[in-house]
Formats: C-alpha cells, structure tokens, sequence
C-alpha cells in the first residue's frame, strides 16, 4: 500500500519484505519494523489507519493483522495525502488482492486549500523602477503563480522580481497552489514608483527684482509634495554686498508646497541678495532636486530726508 502526495510523491508505504515475509512501512522519516510478518501463500487480513495533519506534517499511522496491532507511531512524516495505490510495485510479484472499507475523511470532505502570505516586498511610493516580492504559503511544499499589474498568473518562485517598471501605482498579487487547490484569495500588494526629480516652479521675489522692501520674505514653490525632514537649512539667502550669510527660520507649507525663508531682521536698503535651493531637498519618494536652483534680488535704497523748511538765512528779531 502506498499513500502519495498531490504531486504524486511517496509519502508513506506498507509492504512484506521478501525473504523474511516482515511488514514493514515507510515514511518521510525512513523504515519501521512492525512486530509481524505473513508468510507467502496464506490469507492475511491487513489494515492500515492514517490520520494526517496538513498544517503539521505529522501523521497517526497504525497497521493490524489479522485484527491484533503490529505497529503504530503518533509522529510519522507525511504530507497532505492526494491519493493510494494499493497493490504489488512490480509485475513479478503477482498475488489475490481484495480490498474493501477504504475511508477518507477531512475537512469538508475536500483538500485544505493552502493561505498565501508576502513576507516582503515594496510599499508606499518608491524611486526603484525595480520590485522584489518574497513569499510563503500555509503548505509545506506548495507551487506558487504570480500577476503583476492584472496580468494572467504565472508560474514563480520566492522571491520574485521586476525590473523596468514605469512611474505610477503599480499592483502585485500571489497564490499558493496546494493538495490540487489554489489559495482562493491571493496575497496582494499595492505601491507607487516615481523616479521623477521635483522641480521649483516658482520663486519670491522674482530673479532679478529690485527695489525689494526690505521686510520681504524669500520662498522657493515645488512642482510636488516634498519631504519635510529634508528640507532643513536647505534653502539659504545671501548679502552679497558684503558677502555675509542672512540669518533666518525655514517654514515648509504643505498644501501650497512652498518653502519659506523669514530672515531675523529687515534686509540692508539698497543691497543684492543671492538666494539659494539646494539638492539636499527631496520628494516624499526621495528623489532630489536634480541641482540647486539660484535668483537674485536688490532692496530698495532709503530715500534722502526731505529738506528743512528753514535751510536759508537766520532771521534777525532785533526791533527795527
């Protein structure tokens, strides 16, 4: 008697040895004597009881001749059963064979399907044009069949990977494949990829401005969302007059995605001003400005005082 696996493999055999004429059964853990043997030609009434554990691999074997046990073990290897044979492994061994009461019960009267899950593999937004998804199922020994973004499942092993793949949302799914029956409801992932740098848009003031008051605040627009962390002290402002750095605090506004320079005091009248983004600023995929961006500027001069109303001569108040 042979009891196999969904793929057709051995996993567990009970048969006489020749010569000796002992029982002997096999399992994924080796060869076991029974405590019997039955002689050639004569009648023996042998039965066999398995009861297998899918999740554990571990199976009760038990084996009675003539109606006395001969054998039993509580920790016998052995996958999911799929199939018996039941008969001589070869031709040269003729012999009578009946068999009846043969049972099978499980869980619904139907193989376990087998429960996907992906231990590993991208999320969120990305600046990889490449994927690696890892994964395993319920069932030692299971098949697997991949899709990426709706397409048709194909075969695939753990782990699994892409390359080339373009900006935008992108989707994966896996099933296991198990005793003959796929997982019903595939393991599935969802990410984004963008490799696209972000961009300044627009800038405050303006490149070349002048007559800028001196009370202005100095601001660089994003074509995107950008990472907040990562804009600290990335965007800096210079007195080129006399070549020393502007103090100030940054501010990131999210929903305008504007970053925002306050210097600590009103800018010097009548000076330039270099301002400064640089490439330590990044989108929320990581991906840098690809080079700093500058503009210029000058403050408005501080206008003369007026003249006086009494600029000429003294008048004399002596009594005429």
């Amino acid at each position: 008697m042979r009891v196999c696996d969904a793929r057709g493999k051995r996993g567990l055999s009970l048969y006489r040895q020749d010569g000796s004429g002992s029982l002997k059964v096999w399992d994924g853990s080796g060869y076991h004597s029974t405590t019997a043997s039955s002689s050639m030609n004569t009648w023996a009434h042998i039965e066999l009881h398995v009861i297998t554990s899918p999740s554990s691999g571990s199976a009760t074997v038990e084996v009675t001749l003539n109606g006395t046990r001969v054998y039993r073990a509580t920790n016998a290897t052995l996958p999911a059963v799929r199939t018996f044979q039941i008969g001589n492994e070869t031709h040269k061994q003729p012999m009578n064979l009946f068999v009846d009461n043969v049972t099978v019960t499980g869980p619904g009267g139907a193989p376990t399907a087998p429960d996907t899950t992906i231990t590993s593999g991208p999320s969120g937004t990305v600046n990889s044009s490449s994927a690696s998804f890892s994964f395993t199922s319920t069932i030692s020994g299971s098949t697997f069949t991949c899709s990426l973004d709706g397409a048709s499942f194909t075969a695939c092993t753990s782990p699994v990977n892409y390359s080339g793949l373009g900006d935008g949302p992108h989707a994966f799914a896996v099933a296991a494949n198990a005793n003959g029956v796929t997982d019903p409801t595939p393991a599935t992932a969802g990410w984004t990829v963008d490799t696209t740098p972000p961009t300044v848009t627009a800038t405050n003031p303006t490149s070349g401005a002048t007559n800028v008051p001196g009370t202005t605040t100095v601001s660089a627009t994003f074509s995107e969302p950008m990472a907040s962390a990562s804009l600290t002290g990335s965007l800096t402002l210079t007195d080129t007059t006399t070549s020393s750095a502007v103090a100030g605090s940054l501010a990131y506004d999210g929903p305008s995605q504007t970053l925002t320079l306050t210097p600590s005091s009103a800018l010097a009248a009548g000076h330039t001003f270099r301002a400064t983004q640089g490439t330590a600023a990044t989108d929320l995929a990581g991906n840098h400005l690809a080079s700093a961006v500058t503009w210029t500027f000058s403050t408005a001069t501080t206008p003369p005082p007026p003249p006086s109303l009494f600029s000429g001569p003294a008048l004399s108040t002596s009594p005429v």
